[in-house]
């Protein structure tokens, strides 16, 4: 049985008395196949999620619906790991390798939420994060 028929195909229509006994079967697994993704869906969402998503009954659009209300979190997202980039800077503690490693890990999220930014915004940042002993490497890299 194709549990996931729901998710991989579209609505088939509904058969008549006239159908034949082949669309009549595919239907019926279709239909098997949406109320048990629901089911499954439904119930291994978290009920906060659950609550605020209004009620359908295709497996397909509920997982549509919850795809649209979460997708406005990547805004605030961005704005998360733009304000890591902006504000991180060196604590004198761990390695500067280190440091440089965890600006260019919030550059990557950044990027693969597709925020535009160059490579050299990126050394100019991890630059200007570094403190005033550094002053002849940013001195000798502007030069």
């Amino acid at each position: 049985m194709n549990l996931d028929l729901a998710l991989r195909t579209e609505i088939p229509t509904k058969p008549t008395n006239e159908s034949s006994i082949e669309e009549k079967t595919h239907y019926e697994h279709w239909e098997h196949s949406n109320r048990i993704c629901l089911m499954i869906t439904r119930h291994t969402i978290d009920k906060s999620i659950r609550q605020s998503i209004h009620q359908t009954n295709n497996a397909k659009d509920f997982l549509d619906a919850v795809g649209k209300k979460f997708t406005k979190f990547d805004k605030a997202e961005k704005g998360t790991f733009m304000k890591f980039l902006a504000t991180t800077t060196y604590d004198g503690i761990s390695g500067v390798r280190k440091h440089i490693m965890k600006l260019t890990h919030f550059f990557n999220k950044q990027r693969e939420m597709k925020v535009e930014l160059t490579d050299s915004f990126l050394v100019w940042q991890v630059l200007e994060s570094l403190p005033s002993q550094f002053d002849t490497l940013k001195t000798t890299y502007n030069a």
